[in-house]
């Protein structure tokens, strides 16, 4: 009886002093970011700054320091101002109209010297931003589970739900057509102007279990979409889906 008192005792312990580490490492990042934001004026130290808090601890708020500490560089050709954690930016081909997606939910628009516009699309982090053309003028963001393509004003004209949390999305330039991967194993495909799949199927041929996701797609050239998750990828022939090539 003593002896189990005792493990039990020592399992208690080592416990208490993991989530004592926890919550020193997340401080540590805290104070980091902190720090960075404070020092901007300096974008050598604010950068070196941010990259420590990214290491020490990887999430929203460190992402978002790390990005802002980058485009505070001098090198970069121009900044944009936005007053929350950048979590997502896409460029169109000409690099003409940029999109920043925040923490918040917010999306915000740039198109060559007009206004910053912004609009409060999702109540959720956006996760990413991919536009639905090379030349268009209009943009695809996620957040949580939804996948919402935005007009030209940043307004909704068409939201897709594949039923669980988006870990990756990928437009194929030449056609519209939108992959989804999910963080249950899943890949979906759509049409460029339906909410509706033609296609879904599970990517655990190509090695991504579903407990852990699919968490990066791409197209290839020919239409082939390729895969990854955290115990490896494939490259996926859509017109045999499911099965890596």
């Amino acid at each position: 009886m003593l002896a189990v008192s005792a493990v039990t005792g020592a399992g208690f312990a080592v416990s208490n002093a993991n989530r004592a580490e926890q919550r020193r490492v997340d401080a540590e990042a805290q104070r980091l970011s902190a720090q960075s934001q404070a020092e901007l004026a300096n974008p050598e130290l604010a950068f070196l700054l941010a990259a420590a808090a990214y290491r020490t601890r990887p999430n929203t708020q460190t992402e978002g320091a790390l990005l802002t500490s980058v485009v505070n560089r001098p090198e970069v050709k121009e900044r944009i101002r936005v007053d929350e954690p950048v979590t997502a930016v896409a460029t169109s081909a000409d690099a003409r109209r940029v999109w920043i997606g925040t923490a918040s939910g917010d999306v915000y628009v740039r198109r060559a010297a007009d206004e910053l516009i912004r609009a409060e699309v999702f109540g959720a982090e956006v996760t990413a931003l991919v536009p639905t053309r090379p030349g268009a003028d209009s943009v695809i963001g996620v957040a949580g589970g939804d996948v919402v393509t935005l007009d030209r004003q940043l307004r909704p004209i068409m939201v897709r739900k594949p039923g669980a949390f988006v870990a990756s999305l990928a437009v194929e330039g030449s056609t519209g057509r939108v992959a989804v991967g999910t963080d249950d194993g899943r890949v979906l495909v759509y049409p460029p102007a339906s909410a509706e799949p033609t296609m879904t199927f599970s990517a655990e041929s190509a090695g991504v279990g579903a407990d852990l996701g699919v968490t990066a797609l791409a197209w290839t050239p020919d239409g082939d979409l390729i895969a990854a998750g955290e115990n490896g990828f494939g490259r996926f022939d859509l017109g045999v889906p499911g099965e890596a090539v």
